[in-house]
């Protein structure tokens, strides 16, 4: 079962802490250049990565990729 954010119950889960025992998203979490260690901004202390989120599979954009692929093979050969 997938986790969701403590605090945005609509996205996935990406962090989580062992102290303060929460879920948090990737918006709840500052990972900039400045803290380049995710940290709970409850308790400042690291956080346990989960994985990443929403990550679609592949097979799910075939038919949009084959699709794509149709419409440039039909504009390549139209008459000029």
């Amino acid at each position: 079962m997938e986790q969701t954010c403590q605090y945005h119950p609509l996205e996935p889960a990406t962090y989580f802490c062992s102290d303060c025992e929460s879920s948090c998203c990737d918006y709840c979490v500052d990972d900039s250049s400045y803290n380049p260690v995710a940290r709970c901004f409850q308790c400042n202390r690291t956080l346990d990565s989960l994985g990443p989120g929403n990550i679609e599979p592949f097979w799910r954009f075939l038919f949009w990729f084959c699709q794509y692929c149709a419409r440039l093979l039909s504009i390549c050969h139209l008459p000029y």
